[in-house]
């Protein structure tokens, strides 16, 4: 399987950081009880309660019923004689591995979010499309792709995992996947396309899967994180955050057009290749200041910013992938958080102190990223503009 594109998520994970630096950190959570600590699983005879995320992308679905802004979808080019019996097969195996492609989000009498876990049955519906006698088959799998990719889910009835085959000829098929926010992120898709890709070699050839055992599920990891943030635990974080985002600035980038008076999630992509080269020298100036890649990056983007606003106080938000158990590691599910990280660029300082500035700051967020963003902004309660996103107005990953 080689894959024609990916719409994912974007995750930042921990081993990124520089061997040193990841020890220190794993030592500090550890004293405070946040890794190495089982992940007990919990009963399914009672309600399930989603995570805090998972809350937050329920709440913003029943604001805006029908918006796709949160689908995940995403497209592997299959080249080869296919097997589309052992592909079905393969898709169903991994419903009943994960139980966040068999799950639903109901809401309670109180009107409250709980999470429905289905039951295992054929897998999803692999619907067969047949574009060979198209005039440009590739061109039309895009434009199936794009159109699947606008498909609203409803997060009450699900499914929340849906699949299609192109076959652009008898030997080139695309496969495409979209699932929502709510059951995934970046690191799932990762996961998905790897054990899709074990379980259709292994039931072509004629043998079961020899997929590593899940411990436990996204419900049993949503259970701890509700017990987990409270009392001296959740007033520690905050304590943090309230810190360090005090007297939070908006960052004003000059715009060739005036700021909509809502969001319009009306945009582009651009692209660009770096030279190889320069991404090894990156990671060496990383490792020469014991920081982390994403430090390092993080310093030339504040500096960017600083010199298009003109400001020295530069916010930006980034997606870290909330893996530090490491029975969570191989699940599918919803665990990223996204984290504010803010730099101070006063006193013009040089590049190689900045380095270390971000590299604190990356640090800092680390040990306090168990606070979901939703939380964390209704903590703090920033001024709300519509046509802004709180607490940050650009993402870096």
């Amino acid at each position: 399987m080689t894959q024609m594109r990916r719409e994912d998520a974007t995750t930042d994970r921990v081993s990124m950081l520089s061997d040193v630096k990841q020890e220190l950190l794993r030592r500090r959570l550890r004293e405070r009880g946040s890794v190495q600590r089982g992940v007990p699983v919990v009963s399914r005879d009672e309600p399930l309660l989603p995570s805090f995320q998972q809350e937050g992308l329920w709440f913003l679905d029943r604001l805006d019923p029908g918006q796709t802004v949160y689908n995940v979808p995403f497209a592997l080019r299959l080249r080869g004689e296919l097997d589309v019996a052992a592909l079905r097969s393969g898709l169903r195996l991994l419903t009943v591995r994960h139980e966040a492609l068999r799950t639903r989000f109901t809401t309670a009498a109180d009107g409250s979010p709980r999470l429905l876990i289905d039951p295992a049955g054929d897998g999803p519906d692999l619907p067969v499309i047949d574009l060979s006698t198209a005039h440009d088959p590739f061109t039309e799998a895009v434009r199936h792709a794009d159109t699947e990719a606008q498909r609203p889910f409803d997060l009450a009835t699900g499914p929340l995992l849906r699949a299609a085959l192109l076959r652009l000829d008898t030997d080139d098929h695309v496969l495409l996947l979209s699932l929502h926010h709510a059951v995934t992120d970046g690191w799932s898709v990762s996961i998905l396309t790897h054990e899709l890709s074990e379980a259709y070699q292994a039931l072509t050839q004629g043998r079961q899967p020899q997929l590593p055992p899940l411990t436990v599920q996204p419900a049993d990891v949503a259970a701890w994180q509700r017990r987990h943030l409270t009392g001296d635990t959740l007033r520690e974080h905050l304590t943090y955050w309230e810190r360090n985002l005090h007297d939070l600035p908006t960052l004003d980038l000059p715009t060739d057009r005036p700021r909509p008076a809502e969001r319009t999630w009306a945009g582009a992509s651009y692209r660009a290749h770096l030279p190889r080269d320069l991404g090894h020298r990156l990671r060496r100036l990383a490792t020469d200041h014991h920081a982390s890649l994403l430090a390092t990056l993080l310093a030339g983007f504040t500096v960017v910013l600083s010199r298009y606003t003109g400001q020295t106080d530069i916010t930006v938000g980034s997606v870290f992938s909330g893996r530090h158990h490491p029975e969570v590691e191989p699940l599918v599910g919803y665990f990223a958080n996204t984290v504010v990280l803010r730099t101070d660029l006063t006193g013009d300082p040089d590049f190689h102190t900045l380095i270390n500035r971000c590299n604190d700051t990356v640090l800092g967020a680390l040990q306090h990223q168990d606070i979901p963003f939703s939380t964390l902004v209704s903590h703090l309660k920033p001024p709300r503009d519509p046509s802004r996103n709180p607490l940050f107005q650009t993402t870096f990953s």
